[in-house]
């Protein structure tokens, strides 16, 4: 991937950042040539990025919007990064811990993140 095409994919994804709700369709649309697999790889290296930075909400909606571009590319998306998974095994974790085990707190949490379960996932674990 060169450098210039790398930089569009961060252009298009800052755009999607902060674009207003419901507006990202169309962010999509208007740079359709660049929706490849590259762009998911940026999206995933982007969002690990984030999630370091703290900024969690960010990072989870890049992995979201990720794997619904990789399911509609037929892609593997790519998003579920060996940092990304770690720091969701110690939010899981933590949340056990805090709830003493409560299944109602802990299966949304799974729940919302079943990307992240794959073979790497359980190699971290």
């Amino acid at each position: 991937m060169d450098e210039q095409r790398q930089q569009a994919y961060l252009t298009l994804i800052n755009a999607l950042l902060t674009c207003p709700s419901g507006e990202e369709g169309q962010t999509l649309q208007d740079n359709a040539e660049l929706v490849d697999a590259g762009l998911l790889e940026t999206m995933a290296q982007v969002a690990e990025v984030l999630a370091e930075r703290g900024d969690e909400n960010a990072a989870q909606f890049l992995i979201g919007m990720a794997n619904q571009l990789g399911e509609l590319l037929g892609l593997s998306a790519s998003t579920a990064t060996p940092g990304v998974q770690l720091r969701f095994l110690m939010q899981v974790l933590q949340a056990t811990s805090d709830s003493r085990g409560n299944p109602q707190v802990v299966y949304p949490l799974l729940q919302k993140n079943l990307h992240l379960l794959d073979d790497n996932f359980a190699r971290i674990l």
